[in-house]
């Protein structure tokens, strides 16, 4: 083979490779935008259920509740155990939101892709095995 032979298909494997390479960056781009909206959905969700968490607590806590002691006539302390409990409903309630969107893996695509590669290269692999074994 000539050396301008293999220059040749040197420079096309690397062109291959650069190309290869461009394709997974516009991937990786497009689904770090995908990602980005439930991320920050995501990380809302948190702040809002870890801050009526805190409201529980504080209500736990504290304990000083005359508007519905007053009205109701119910002792202070039934009136924090109602007014914290809800605030413990709501808390949960979006912390189980939160959870239920991290269900979803992030950049699913670029995963399965490297996963298919991945099994590419091990039955490519096997099957080099294979044939210096025969040989």
């Amino acid at each position: 083979m000539s050396a301008s032979g293999l220059g040749s298909k040197a420079a096309a494997t690397l062109g291959s490779i650069l190309d290869y390479l461009g394709a997974r960056s516009q991937l990786f781009v497009i689904e770090a935008k995908e990602a980005r909206n439930g991320l920050l959905l995501k990380l809302a969700l948190f702040v809002a259920g870890g801050f009526f968490l805190l409201l529980a607590w504080l209500g736990f806590a504290v304990g000083i509740f005359g508007f519905i002691t007053i009205k109701l006539e119910w002792p202070w302390p039934w009136a924090a155990v109602a007014v914290g409990g809800a605030h413990l409903l709501v808390g949960g309630i979006l912390l189980l939101l939160a959870k239920q969107k991290f269900a979803n893996p992030v950049f699913e695509e670029s995963v399965r892709e490297f996963q298919r590669e991945r099994s590419w290269l091990n039955s490519h692999r096997e099957q080099q095995n294979n044939e210096q074994d025969i040989s």
